[in-house]
């Protein structure tokens, strides 16, 4: 942990530049705590017996640590932040808490998708705003992994989106529009900001107004060599689409090269699980009803969800 109380009831951080030999406490069980000075983890904490405390601070990463450590620095020359706030209503403590109602929850080690989801829920519950900011061994990488999978964010401004913490390069990442391949790669846009910059700005860019981004990517040629492959080395996934083209009466081998457009999509998610379903169910719907009145079919042009919202008013409107 990175905060403790001293006998007098003050709230101290272990970065501090005044921290001395004095008696410290945990703030939720107030047993006593030990300030731990190392040379390889970020000074901190540490219980001298866990045995009353509920929360486990004593398997927090070095990195872990460290980016709290950081985004708190960073944050608080600007904003009124506390770090591991201790909500006790609700018994959750939150990593970063911008007042009044934004919680930072820094995450580096692998969490099951239900309790992030539980906790992301608790937060919302209390009134709260919780953005979750992945370290290194949850980033993207060249396909997403099924917990990534189950906890995309989604604006109407940019799509899909992941952040990431990088603790080498002390940055916050945010990568957004993210679409998936025909063969399952992922395709997306990055921006970036150091921890000594305007962080704020970049954890507010879901949410503003801005000018239309935009991803053009180029598609498969022979899309058809490809499923076929997949269907020799039994890939589940294609197996399923190739029994669901059966049931239309159909074969996937012999379509033609139109047929998988569009190529590239939206993440395969269950969209039932986020606040408002019927929006993203909206989306996807769009999303194909767009592609299919475009000619060039070589590349794909990839929009944020308000882009399709407006440009099928248009062809509704023309229609009429």
């Amino acid at each position: 942990m990175l905060i403790a109380k001293t006998v007098d009831g003050r709230l101290v951080k272990a970065f501090d530049d005044d921290i001395n030999g004095m008696e410290y406490y945990c703030p939720v069980c107030l047993g006593p705590v030990r300030f731990k000075k190392g040379a390889i983890k970020t000074w901190h904490f540490a219980h001298l017996s866990t045995q009353n405390c509920q929360f486990n601070f004593e398997n927090e990463s070095a990195e872990h640590l460290s980016l709290k450590a950081k985004m708190f620095t960073s944050l608080s020359q600007n904003y009124p932040v506390e770090i591991e706030k201790y909500l006790s209503k609700y018994q959750q403590i939150a990593d970063i808490f911008v007042a009044p109602k934004l919680v930072l929850e820094v995450q580096c080690s692998p969490i099951s998708a239900q309790k992030l989801q539980e906790r992301t829920r608790s937060y919302q519950s209390q009134g709260l705003y919780p953005i979750w900011l992945f370290g290194e061994k949850l980033w993207l990488k060249k396909r997403l992994s099924a917990f990534q999978r189950s906890v995309l964010s989604y604006s109407d401004w940019i799509g899909f989106y992941f952040w990431e913490l990088d603790n080498a390069k002390e940055e916050l990442r945010l990568h957004y529009l993210i679409h998936e391949k025909l063969n399952g790669e992922l395709v997306y846009l990055t921006k970036s900001c150091s921890f000594s910059g305007n962080i704020m700005a970049l954890l507010r860019f879901p949410f503003q107004k801005k000018k239309v981004v935009r991803l053009t990517c180029s598609c498969m040629a022979d899309p058809q060599t490809f499923i076929q492959k997949q269907l020799f080395y039994k890939n589940p996934k294609w197996l399923r689409e190739q029994e669901l083209a059966y049931q239309r009466g159909e074969n996937l081998l012999m379509q033609e090269t139109d047929f998988f457009f569009p190529q590239i999509k939206p993440p395969q998610i269950n969209y039932q699980n986020y606040p408002k379903p019927e929006k993203i169910e909206r989306y996807f719907k769009q999303f194909e009803s767009y592609y299919k009145n475009q000619r060039l079919k070589t590349s794909q042009t990839l929009y944020p969800p308000l882009f399709y919202d407006k440009m099928i008013e248009k062809q509704t409107r023309r229609m009429k």
